[in-house]
């Protein structure tokens, strides 16, 4: 399906499934793959937004660890982001960029608390560091996202993603648990 412009029952749909995830008791950890699923934004925003995001396939993921992360990049995407972020780092065709910090807390809307990933850090710019993604998780195991900022006081959605975990080793996993 194309996600030109916002579809109201996606969006709902989005929001009720974001809404009944839950959350999960530990922090995620290691590389997840992530979609970009829709976002709210007006027509002529959402096509610029789309555009960056899912029609360049720059956006790839995020990687955590240790009450931090980093959003997964296609290397070509390096450039642009010295624009929103100090923090670029090239490994092989993927770039880490665009850190965060880790918290659990309140969700924007709705009830309950969600896996808080902060922008507001020191390497990051304006507006990035206005930025805050909220993490559940689905029944089949992959993570919902909603992705908001802050303006004027205010914290309105931009829009939903997915993140399946890229990291299948359960070794990895135990070993961080200890």
């Amino acid at each position: 399906m194309q996600l030109n412009a916002p579809d109201d029952h996606l969006l709902r749909r989005l929001e009720r499934t974001f809404d009944t995830a839950e959350t999960p008791e530990q922090q995620p950890f290691g590389a997840y793959a992530g979609r970009w699923l829709a976002t709210t934004l007006p027509p002529t925003a959402d096509a610029v937004v789309s555009a960056a995001i899912r029609g360049t396939g720059m956006w790839r993921g995020k990687r955590f660890l240790d009450g931090r992360g980093a959003n997964i990049v296609a290397s070509r995407a390096g450039p642009l982001l010295w624009a929103i972020t100090d923090h670029v780092r090239t490994r092989g065709a993927q770039t880490e960029a665009a850190p965060f910090e880790i918290r659990r807390g309140p969700t924007t809307r709705g009830a309950g608390d969600a896996w808080l990933l902060d922008y507001d850090v020191a390497f990051n710019r304006w507006p990035l560091r206005r930025l805050r993604d909220e993490l559940r998780a689905t029944r089949d195991g992959r993570l919902i996202g909603r992705a908001t900022l802050e303006l004027v006081g205010r914290r309105p959605v931009l829009g939903y993603f997915l993140l399946r975990s890229a990291d299948r080793s359960r070794v990895a996993r135990a070993a961080h648990r200890g």
